[in-house]
């Protein structure tokens, strides 16, 4: 069985969010100190930790992940201009990760559009 192009494209932005996941959870249940909920952790990491900021991108690179995912598999990537608008889109969302989020994320969230041009480029020549 063979996946679409787009298909792969789309799966390949579960790699950023997965990897988030992972990091949430071991901030949320694997570091937290005796006493210490959770919940109690988001809150201060989201309002009064060293870098708020951060962590408020680092909790929506994986909806954002998710919804380019999401706008692979629709019909929106079935066309040319959506295709083009999507690569973009990624492009801008890989950048954004290369300046907030560590190198091994940015990577993870670079694939996706890189490997889009790719095929594009690929199916042009032809």
């Amino acid at each position: 069985m063979s996946l679409q192009a787009k298909t792969r494209v789309g799966l390949l932005y579960l790699l950023p969010a997965v990897g988030v996941f992972v990091i949430w959870y071991g901030v949320l249940f694997a570091a937290n100190p005796p006493g210490v909920s959770p919940r109690g952790t988001l809150s201060f990491l989201l309002t009064q930790g060293p870098r708020p900021l951060f962590f408020r991108w680092f909790l929506a690179l994986p909806a954002l992940c998710l919804m380019m995912m999401t706008a692979y598999l629709s019909s929106l990537a079935a066309t040319r201009v959506g295709y083009v608008a999507l690569v973009i889109a990624g492009l801008c969302l890989a950048i954004a990760a290369w300046l907030t989020v560590p190198v091994d994320l940015a990577v993870c969230t670079t694939l996706p559009p890189v490997y889009g041009l790719f095929l594009a480029y690929a199916k042009r020549a032809s």
